[in-house]
Order: C-alpha cells, then sequence, then structure tokens
C-alpha cells in the first residue's frame, strides 16, 4: 500500500512542471533555469534516485571528486555533478539519505525565490501545500532567507519536503533549493 501512494505523488509531481512555465518571460533566465532544472533532477527522480545518477552519467554531466562534495553537502556523504550552463554555474546534489537538491552559484534570488513559490504553492490534485517556515537571518556572508514548505494528501503519513536557501549576492553559494520525502 505504501508503495502505491508513493507512486501516486509521483505521477502528481511531474505535472508541475508547467506551471514554473507561467510568468516565466519575467524571470532571470538563471531562476527559470534553476527551477526547470529541480523539477527534472529532484522531483522527476524522487521515487528512484538511481535513474537520477544514471540520467547525469548518461547527460555527461561532470561528478566531483569527494574531496569537494562537502562545499556543497557539509558533514554530510553524498555525489554532486556540475551541470554545464551558459547562462551561469548549477549543479546537483544528491545524499545518501536521498535529500535531492539544485545549486547555482549567482542568481538574482528575488526571482528565485518567485520560481520556488510558484511551484510549491500550487501542488497538484490531490496535494495541499502548506508552508512549515520563513527565516530570515544573518551569516558571515551577509542576509540568508530559507523556505521551507509540504506536499501532502490530507490524512496522508508521506510527503514531499521543499525548502530554498537563498543569500546575498557576497555569498559563495547564492541559492539552493532541495526536496526530501517527508516519513
Amino acid at each position: 500500500m505504501r508503495y502505491r501512494r508513493l507512486s501516486a505523488l509521483f505521477a502528481a509531481v511531474l505535472g508541475v512542471l508547467p506551471s514554473l512555465a507561467v510568468s516565466a518571460a519575467e524571470l532571470d533566465p538563471r531562476a527559470l533555469f534553476m527551477g526547470k532544472l529541480f523539477v527534472r533532477t529532484c522531483m522527476q527522480h524522487i521515487e528512484q534516485p538511481t535513474s537520477l545518477v544514471d540520467e547525469l552519467l548518461a547527460g555527461g554531466a561532470s561528478e566531483l571528486p569527494q574531496s569537494k562534495v562537502s562545499y556543497f553537502l557539509g558533514q554530510e556523504k553524498g555525489r554532486v555533478w556540475l551541470i554545464p550552463n551558459p547562462i551561469g554555474n548549477f549543479a546537483v546534489g544528491l545524499r545518501e539519505d536521498n535529500l535531492c537538491m539544485v545549486f547555482a552559484r549567482r542568481i538574482e534570488t528575488e526571482d528565485a525565490e518567485d520560481a520556488f513559490s510558484m511551484l510549491v504553492k500550487r501542488p497538484p490534485t490531490p496535494l495541499e501545500a502548506v508552508q512549515l517556515s520563513d527565516e530570515r537571518n544573518r551569516s558571515a556572508e551577509g542576509k540568508m532567507r530559507t523556505q521551507v514548505w509540504s506536499w501532502r494528501a490530507e490524512g496522508a503519513p508521506q510527503g514531499l519536503i521543499f525548502t530554498l536557501t537563498t543569500a546575498s549576492e557576497n555569498a559563495k553559494m547564492q541559492a539552493m533549493v532541495s526536496l526530501a520525502r517527508m516519513p
């Protein structure tokens, strides 16, 4: 029964890609690319993370050596691939616990927040979107904002957690969006 619910959730998640195109003409191309990359990688492969690895390798993404992974994943173990694009530097990370992340080195943070908002506020039916937190604070690199949303069907024991962290232009990495299954 658990797998049937997850499969239904997975099918619903794939329906969100068109929602990112709604106001695309107004967004920074890097924010739009990051959103589409997130849908194409993290969301599309939420049920089978190994298929994400296969797709990234087949697509020619460069996997970082383990000595460089900690820059993106901190103390967590996992893998990171650089995604070549002429408009900016992007990376996809997959931790061993299957948390999937997309990183953007430089981005218009307000546009990244708008793209994230377009995506998470309109989940496919029967899922409901709930904002869990929206925190603003300062770090050594400047202002930061972290937004956390969940998607879950009413009464369902499982769902998805979406997180976006953006940082000021002084930061080494200006945006990170992630997706995880909630227990």
